[in-house]
């Protein structure tokens, strides 16, 4: 069946040797107050199955060797009040989907940058946007919605060459999106590893147009992330950039970036470990704080006891040295020597060491009142060895060399005023 073709007008230039072919060129000027529409073209469906196109517009070279091929060029200039190179509307459609704005790209060679949009906006005005978006009145409403099949290492939904700002921003975190979900475990010890720095990146601008932030900033190297959070560290290829003529402008780059998102729950972990530590810390200090009270009581209560106890306890081992053998209270009392003896009483103590082998000291209490005192030393027989006079008064001592007496018992005793006071025995290794 053969296509029927009908058109309002049809123009067809083939001008080989021109240095601009034009297929149609209108001008047209108003100095009125009405418009000036360079072409208008109009097309209505009526058929069920028809498709209108308002305007149709190609630029082929069926040689593949042309330099630009432009569908259409659009250019608006020196307006008074709002300028378009381009404006398009959808109105009145009963259509599901509707486009403002629609571009394909295929059979692009595989070397190739391709843009479905692709634009400049350098002016000294008061804001420059390169794409400005409102989108309102649906049930959802997208400003941008963009869509890679993330096959790729290198595929974005998204690549921003310099700061971004959101005003909110969520991240996918519904458990029905999620599997393998396990506790994150040992993350103290992961943040002890981790390495913060201060730092300040290189000048990328001039070789590869990176817009990175000047000054001092706080952050990590990714190649140290990378050996502990593997899955924190991806691999990014900054495209080169090309001119109007298609030639290499900046270089690309090649460089690792760390998803900081993923360091927040090993922060959050590693605080919550933190936490358990210093609670178990807290209650071994309790227990040991509970312990030392207890004793503090134990040790009051015990002290209260004996301060009651003391006269009683000094009474009663009064009571039992006088029921011993005059033996026995003489053994006790050379024990108690320290504390039973008084500078107005006349008191000869044990001499220490006993028994003992070169050397040995006698500690004696002799009262002004005394006018004559002596220490008789005997053997083992009764035969007296020798008499020290003593001349000091008060508390006193002498020290007694046995190194030319033989081994066996030995007996002193103090006399005071003719009168013996008391006798003790020491030994001679």
């Amino acid at each position: 069946m053969n296509e029927v073709l009908q058109v309002a007008g049809y123009f067809n230039t083939r001008l080989n040797s021109s240095t601009v072919v034009v297929g149609s060129a209108h001008y047209v000027s108003n100095v009125g107050t009405g418009n000036a529409i360079g072409i208008y073209a109009e097309s209505k469906a009526l058929g069920n199955n028809a498709s209108a196109t308002g305007l149709d517009v190609r630029a082929v070279d069926p040689t593949n060797v042309g330099l630009i091929h432009t569908g259409v060029n659009a250019n608006a200039a020196n307006g008074s009040w709002q300028s378009f190179a381009m404006n398009g509307d959808v109105k009145n459609s009963n259509s599901d989907q509707n486009y403002g704005y629609q571009t394909e790209i295929y059979n692009a060679k595989s070397t190739a940058l391709n843009y479905g949009f692709h634009g400049w906006v350098n002016t000294p005005g008061t804001a420059n946007y390169g794409l400005l978006l409102n989108v309102s009145g649906a049930t959802n409403n997208y400003g941008v919605y963009a869509s890679v099949p993330g096959n790729a290492p290198n595929d974005y939904a998204g690549y921003f060459n310099g700061d971004v700002y959101a005003s909110g921003t969520y991240i996918s975190s519904d458990i029905k999106l999620k599997k393998n979900i396990t506790k994150l475990d040992g993350a103290l010890d992961l943040i002890k590893k981790l390495n913060p720095v201060i730092y300040e990146y290189g000048d990328f601008e001039q070789s590869n147009g990176l817009n990175l932030p000047k000054g001092e900033h706080n952050g990590f190297i990714a190649q140290e992330i990378e050996e502990l959070i593997p899955n924190a560290v991806k691999i990014i290829v900054h495209p080169e950039q090309r001119d109007s003529l298609g030639n290499i402008a900046k270089a690309g780059l090649t460089f690792k970036a760390v998803n900081y998102i993923e360091l927040i729950p090993i922060a959050i972990m590693g605080i919550k470990e933190q936490g358990a530590v210093i609670d178990s810390l807290q209650t071994v200090n309790h227990e040991l704080q509970s312990q030392v009270n207890n004793l503090n009581d134990r040790l009051s209560r015990l002290e209260n006891c004996l301060n009651g106890a003391l006269p009683y306890l000094c009474q009663l081992s009064h009571g039992l040295i006088q029921e011993n053998s005059p033996q026995a209270q003489e053994l006790i009392r050379q024990q108690l020597s320290v504390y039973l003896s008084s500078k107005e009483s006349i008191v000869l103590d044990q001499n220490i060491p006993n028994p003992f082998a070169e050397q040995t000291v006698i500690n004696f209490s002799i009262p002004e009142s005394v006018k004559s005192a002596q220490i008789h030393f005997y053997d083992g027989r009764g035969n007296l060895i020798k008499t020290i006079e003593i001349s000091q008064r008060g508390l006193g001592s002498i020290t007694v060399f046995g190194a030319d007496l033989s081994s066996g018992a030995y007996l002193y005793s103090l006399v005071a005023d003719g009168i013996v006071v008391a006798s003790k025995k020491m030994i001679k290794e």
